[in-house]
């Protein structure tokens, strides 16, 4: 090593331009620095980018765990159950229609119950051919527990109506996980439905 080192000293004692000198030390420099960052940015790739990746992965499996339509719909039931009420049964349309809200609300970015040209609520379930007397709506939005959705319901004079309509026989309910408003969010659609007899 040693003899190597003196041997490259020799070297740059010999006749060399300065100009040359100056080009081989850029030149050296240069590399170095590539070779220093492409090291620094495969470290990278192999320590902080998969770490990352199962952060948010594991965020978002936390997150998507919780809500389930189902588990909904048995506490709506339960609740109407206590007032000796018939319990809701899904209902392919209903659901089609839930589902159709619950994706153009998060396509258009708004929460709304009627759409952003001032479509009714009953737009969506007109779309998908549900023939009824009554039709009505719930909305929830970035809720990760489905006993919370239904207690804030309950708490709103007219989402409670809706769970405790003795007309109401069918219900569709969407979850849908998306990015609102820059942040991953929770979108929930519940239609309650009496069918034309």
């Amino acid at each position: 090593m040693s003899e190597y080192l003196a041997t490259n000293a020799n070297f740059w004692d010999n006749k060399i331009s300065l100009s040359t000198k100056k080009y081989l030390l850029v030149y050296l420099s240069v590399n170095i620095l590539l070779v220093l960052l492409l090291q620094a940015f495969l470290m990278g790739m192999l320590f902080f980018i998969p770490a990352n990746a199962q952060i948010f992965q594991a965020n978002q499996t936390e997150e998507l765990k919780p809500l389930a339509a189902q588990e909904i719909l048995n506490i709506v039931n339960q609740q109407r159950m206590q007032y000796n009420l018939n319990v809701l049964t899904v209902n392919d349309k209903l659901q089609s229609a839930a589902e159709a809200k619950a994706n153009y609300l998060l396509h258009e970015q708004i929460f709304s119950h009627s759409g952003k040209n001032g479509e009714p609520f009953s737009y969506w379930i007109k779309q998908n051919n549900y023939q009824y007397q009554r039709v009505g709506e719930n909305l929830a939005i970035s809720f990760t527990d489905n006993k919370k959705i239904v207690d804030a319901w309950l708490e709103s004079e007219t989402h409670r109506k809706n769970i405790l309509n003795p007309y109401y026989h069918e219900t569709g309910i969407a979850i849908k996980y998306g990015i609102y408003q820059n942040k991953p969010t929770y979108i929930v659609v519940q239609i309650f439905g009496q069918p034309l007899k």
